[in-house]
């Protein structure tokens, strides 16, 4: 009976031995698989990927990670991967990299903003996400889009790990990338990395042959406002390589600090102030979407192309050129030259504009019957969104209310500088014609114009990339086009002021380069009494 008893006991406890040896022997089961071929869940995927019997996707990158290790332990002469870097452009382009990877949905919007910019852009991802989230790698692949490597975890400081486990990390990254895309990567990029001799030449037995380093780094939290972007886009160097992290945190060496691009200062003749006219869009909460929609409408304000990697170093691209090609010229679509009218056609006219058209009042240009209904620094957005401002008086009223306290057989509008400054060339369109469909069902009677901005001099046009007088053309294009649709009629200011190299002359303007003095003036009204219609 006690032997018998012994003998149960001992089952007991080898029972017991068991249950803890079982889960010892399936983790390390899981690390072989690990180091060998990682498997993921819930995907069904073709491309030549292996797909076990319990529905998960296997990469084997085994060979590859032996294969890179032999290079990198042998003598023989492997050439080391080469660095791409900023390049010294004439032309105003960029590079644009994603480092790292976001959830789906943020990848698809971001993958949307680029076909809505006609932007480039690769995206460096870790082995493991894109492991994780295969249908992304492949979307994105199928843009024709750089895919780079960036480490299996998303790894930092490269230069510090061994050789080894660097060759290791990039190795399984191509494996599962290549089994993605059908492309092997060509480009990596240490997350950050400070780049040596030994890292390119790891990278190069991992075979990869570019090492990319960017001279910009952003994360989500960059921009608190698109003017932040504007600030941040006007201070870079043509030929920059720009690199968004997603996910991820800035370090030491990636940080570069910048200002933002400050308004123009004031007219000092104007009195009249915009109580809540800051159109200063506000931050939103941190999200990578968010930024790179600020980072492309900045580059796109700026007529900055982004570009491959591949196009980055081309010198006087010719598809740099056609993006930003002319489409027209807004003086072929203004009101004909007619007949000189006097200053009485303007006694029922009214006038809305910011503060180049205070100008008019301020110089006391026109009668007293003219109406001048003009504000500094706004836009067509306050108007429509009827913002308050202070009379001299001290009255405070909105000013579309103001405007629809007039009762004029004539419009004049002049808007759209102030919108040029800040970069919110984007939404002055959209803002223009609803001020437009507003005065028309206000005062249906009334013969609507249209006023192209003036050119700014020289100076200001080269010094202030946003107000560059090209674009002022091709935004008083837009004006041209919208002045048409809406039933308006358009002057182009631009044909009154501009001398032979399309700026205005100096002799005629303000300090500041931007407002016209009282001779500019002058001339202004001059030309619109000989571009009437009847």
């Amino acid at each position: 009976m006690k032997k018998e008893k012994v003998k149960k006991n001992r089952k007991k406890g080898l029972d017991w031995q068991m249950w803890i040896l079982i889960p010892i022997f399936a983790l390390f089961a899981l690390f072989i698989l690990y180091e060998n071929g990682f498997i993921f869940g819930n995907r069904n995927l073709e491309n030549g990927l292996e797909v076990s019997l319990e529905g998960k996707v296997s990469y084997s990158f085994g060979k590859a990670v032996e294969t890179a290790l032999e290079k990198l332990r042998s003598d023989d002469s492997t050439a080391p991967a080469k660095v791409q870097t900023a390049s010294e452009s004439t032309q105003r382009k960029v590079s644009l990299v994603f480092c790292g990877m976001g959830t789906p949905s943020q990848m698809d919007q971001i993958m949307e903003l680029l076909d809505k910019y006609n932007a480039s852009a690769g995206f460096f991802m870790d082995g493991m996400s894109a492991a994780e989230t295969p249908e992304t790698v492949q979307a994105i692949s199928s843009k024709g889009c750089i895919i780079g490597n960036y480490g299996f975890n998303a790894e930092r400081h490269w230069e510090e790990n061994g050789a080894e486990e660097v060759v290791t990390s990039l190795a399984k990254t191509q494996a599962i990338l290549g089994t993605l895309t059908d492309r092997t990567p060509v480009y990596c990029l240490g997350n950050t990395t400070a780049v040596n001799d030994q890292l390119l030449q790891d990278a190069a037995c991992a075979g990869l042959s570019v090492y990319v380093q960017p001279n910009s780094y952003l994360t989500d939290t960059s921009f608190p406002s698109f003017s932040a972007a504007v600030g941040y886009v006007q201070r870079l160097d043509k030929g920059s390589i720009i690199a968004v992290k997603i996910g991820d945190v800035l370090d030491e060496i990636e940080f570069e600090p910048y200002e933002v691009d400050e308004p123009p200062e004031n007219n000092k003749q104007d009195s009249q102030h915009v109580n809540d006219g800051n159109n200063e869009e506000k931050a939103k909460d941190a999200d990578i979407v968010v930024t790179v929609e600020r980072l492309l409408a900045a580059l796109d304000s700026t007529e900055t192309a982004v570009v491959s990697l591949e196009r980055l170093d081309w010198e006087s691209d010719p598809l740099v050129d056609l993006m930003f090609m002319d489409k027209g010229n807004a003086a072929e679509l203004q009101v004909p030259a007619s007949a000189a009218v006097g200053m009485d056609y303007f006694s029922d006219a009214l006038f809305i504009g910011d503060s180049l058209t205070k100008a008019l009042k301020f110089y006391s240009v026109f009668d007293a019957e003219t109406e001048i209904q003009a504000y500094i620094s706004v836009t067509p957005a306050d108007y429509v969104n009827n913002v308050s401002v202070t009379l001299d008086n001290g009255e405070e009223l909105g000013m579309l209310d103001a405007v629809k306290a007039c009762s004029p057989k004539k419009i004049y509008i002049l808007l759209g500088t102030n919108a040029l400054s800040s970069g919110r060339s984007d939404t002055l369109l959209v803002y223009y014609g609803r001020l437009i469909d507003i005065l028309k069902e206000q005062f249906p009677d009334a013969t609507v114009y249209i006023q192209g901005m003036p050119p700014v001099t020289a100076g200001v046009s080269a010094e202030r990339i946003t107000m560059s007088n090209r674009i002022i053309s091709k935004t008083n294009l837009s004006l041209a086009q919208l002045a048409g649709e809406k039933g308006c009629y358009y002057v182009d200011l631009m044909s009154a002021f501009a001398d032979d190299d399309g700026c205005l002359p100096t002799e005629l303007a303000q300090e500041d380069g931007i407002h016209l003095n009282r001779e500019g003036c002058a001339l202004w009204v001059k030309y619109l009494t000989e571009h009437t219609v009847s």
